[in-house]
């Protein structure tokens, strides 16, 4: 993705604690977590940013057997924090979090086996 971005003539910056990345994967690196909303703040204001793209998921199953408080901290809480981030510097409107949060809902639900 940030490569086809890049290729695009975007301006890109990523935000990443590479705790599953790895730093000469990426353009623009900035070495943190999107649930620090100074630093996303920071962030939003000095690259000028107008969209985010989030992908700071965790996703692996045995991982959040494991450690589901952390899963919980990383996809939920630090989820918020970022939208929270982006609707405080970006000024997107209620209704654009709102249909964010929809979705983050929607993609969060799970069926019985």
């Amino acid at each position: 993705m940030v490569h086809a971005l890049v290729d695009a003539g975007e301006r890109v910056v990523v935000l990443d604690n590479l705790a599953t990345g790895f730093d000469w994967a990426v353009a623009s690196l900035v070495f943190g977590d999107c649930g620090d909303q100074p630093q996303a703040s920071a962030l939003i204001a000095e690259y000028e940013v107008d969209t985010i793209v989030h992908f700071a998921a965790s996703i692996v199953v045995p991982d959040s057997v494991r450690d589901p408080l952390g899963y919980y901290r990383n996809n939920t809480v630090n989820s918020r924090a970022l939208i929270e981030a982006a609707y405080r510097d970006l000024r997107i409107g209620e209704d654009a979090v709102r249909s964010v949060e929809k979705r983050i809902s929607s993609a969060c639900k799970t069926e019985k086996i």
